[in-house]
């Protein structure tokens, strides 16, 4: 229940800071900005975090 919890302050979060203009993809040099380097990271651990409890996802039509 927790981990459902954690899941969904997650995608909150993300869904909230995509819709937000505060948090450039890029900073001025150039490269990708750390906040979206941590979205990236969060993502991914969400990714495999649900495909570890639904093996079957990618299988399914």
């Amino acid at each position: 229940m927790a981990q459902q919890n954690l899941v969904g302050v997650i995608l909150l979060f993300v869904r909230a800071t995509k819709q937000s203009q505060a948090y450039p993809l890029k900073d001025q040099q150039g490269e990708l900005s750390l906040h979206h380097i941590i979205l990236r990271i969060l993502y991914q651990f969400l990714l495999d975090h649900y495909l570890s409890m639904h093996p079957t996802f990618l299988i399914d039509p």
